[in-house]
C-alpha cells in the first residue's frame, strides 16, 4: 500500500507534529505550483506550521521536495488541477492510477469537475 498526503501545508504540519520526517508517506500530491521549498516555506509558514522551528519545517521540506507531486506545474489542462480533501488529506492506494481515480470519484461526489480521469464507471 502506498500512504500519499493529498495537502502540502497540512502533510507537513502532521508529519512535524508526529515526527515521522520524510519516512511517513510515499508522496504528496498538492494543488500547488510552487518552483522551490523555500516558495513553499514562505507561503505557508505564517498560517500553518509556525508552531515549529523554521529551520526544521525548512529541512522537511528539501527532504520531501522530490516526492513532492504537483499536478498544476505539468501544463495543459493540468494548470486548473484540483481536489477535494474533505474526506480527509491522507489516503493509501494500491497504486497511483487508484489514487487519480479516487480523487476524481471525491470531486464528482462534492460537485466539482472530474475531467482529470476517469474511472470508467
Amino acid at each position: 500500500m502506498l500512504r500519499i498526503g493529498l495537502s502540502l501545508s497540512f502533510c507537513i504540519s502532521d508529519l512535524l507534529k508526529k515526527g515521522e520526517g520524510a519516512q511517513g508517506y510515499d508522496a504528496i500530491v498538492s494543488c500547488t505550483n510552487f518552483d522551490t521549498p523555500e516558495q513553499a516555506f514562505d507561503a505557508y509558514y505564517q498560517n500553518y506550521w509556525c508552531d515549529h522551528e523554521p529551520e526544521m519545517v525548512k529541512a522537511l521540506l528539501h527532504d520531501i521536495w522530490g516526492s513532492l507531486v504537483q499536478p498544476r506545474r505539468m501544463g495543459g489542462f493540468m494548470k486548473s488541477y484540483s481536489h477535494n480533501i474533505s474526506a480527509g488529506h491522507w489516503v493509501e492506494v494500491e497504486s497511483m492510477l487508484e489514487l487519480w481515480k479516487l480523487l476524481d470519484d471525491r470531486n464528482e461526489a462534492a460537485g466539482w469537475p472530474t475531467r482529470y480521469w476517469s474511472s470508467g464507471s
